[in-house]
């Protein structure tokens, strides 16, 4: 990661994972709404809104669990929850690591408090807010 980019986003590398999720759902993969801060070529620096978010995280030794990770959270929109509710797949998924864990998130799109999505039967799964 070059010097102009560590200076836009503090503490956190954040790399996102574009993955094709259209063989895994009926409908459409929707996306959380952006502001394009800046653009260079293929490189795209976006602020987004809060977002209520699910998360999963294994402690930085464990960096090379990342499918283990996107079948937790898969788990959790397919089902695995208290109400055996889907909740749609939103692109982009994306990976947090800092010196102390490495997480992978979901965007919970459809909801606006934590209070509207049914908790995770996985105890892994956290319900947060974000503000990237």
């Amino acid at each position: 990661m070059s010097n102009k980019i560590n200076y836009i986003i503090p503490m956190f590398r954040i790399n996102f994972i574009y993955l094709i999720l259209l063989s895994m759902t009926l409908t459409a993969t929707k996306e959380p709404q952006y502001d394009l801060i800046k653009q260079d070529g293929k490189i795209e620096i976006r602020q987004y809104p809060e977002y209520v978010i699910a998360k999963t995280s294994v402690k930085q030794v464990d960096v090379n669990q990342n499918n283990n990770m996107f079948r937790t959270l898969a788990g959790y929109i397919f089902g695995g929850n208290t109400n055996n509710q889907s909740i749609p797949m939103t692109a982009p998924v994306i990976t947090q690591n800092n010196n102390l864990n490495y997480s992978m998130i979901f965007f919970m799109l459809e909801a606006k408090e934590l209070k509207d999505l049914p908790a995770p039967n996985n105890k892994n799964i956290s319900l947060e807010y974000m503000e990237i």
